[in-house]
């Protein structure tokens, strides 16, 4: 696994950095029977990932792009390994506003 705790960019910090795991892990789930992928976006916003990785705006765009295009490759991949010919989606990763602030402002529950 990755060490993602405390970060505020998550498993977005691992689509930056190491692509090919995460690549890996949406063939993982299509090879445990998943059907949907989700792409690893959720922390993914222009503003913080121009600010906790020091990239432009233009490469923030490309990287939040790239966490849809590494799930259909895993999609492309999975298929030619498999001759499988189910269904798969991937679905976009969005949090909400209050997320990428990563000041706990998404949520105002309590638990208890």
């Amino acid at each position: 696994g990755f060490d993602i705790d405390g970060d505020p960019l998550w498993s977005a910090r691992v689509l930056a950095s190491k692509p090919e795991a995460i690549k890996n892990v949406h063939k993982k789930y299509l090879q445990s029977g998943a059907s949907v992928l989700i792409t690893a976006s959720y922390q993914c916003s222009v503003e913080l990932l121009v600010s906790h990785l020091g990239i432009t705006g233009k490469e923030a765009e490309q990287l939040i792009k790239s966490s849809v295009e590494l799930a259909l490759l895993a999609v492309a991949e999975y298929r030619e390994e498999t001759q499988s010919q189910k269904p798969i989606w991937v679905a976009g990763s969005v949090g909400p506003y209050g997320a990428c602030l990563h000041d706990g402002s998404e949520s105002t529950i309590v638990f208890g």
